[in-house]
């Protein structure tokens, strides 16, 4: 699935909730339109953070007992 705009985010959570679309965010905003668009900068939030704490290699290297405990990196 493609990226969505924040107003067609936030019109999927209204009419999963039974309420209607809005046109607009900024013109239209009502209590459930301000709801909508706090859930989705939250979800939102979570997402980014999570990748900061999980998006990490960790890669461990043995030293070569053949060639005097010398560790050797891969090239590229």
């Amino acid at each position: 699935m493609g990226a969505l705009l924040k107003q067609d985010a936030v019109n999927q959570m209204l009419l999963a909730s039974g309420e209607t679309m809005v046109n607009d965010l900024t013109t239209d905003s009502g209590v459930d339109t301000s709801v909508a668009e706090f859930i989705l900068d939250q979800v939102t939030r979570d997402w980014q953070l999570r990748g900061l704490a999980q998006n990490e290699m960790t890669t461990y290297y043995a030293p070569d007992e053949a060639d005097n405990n010398k560790i050797v990196l891969k090239q590229g």
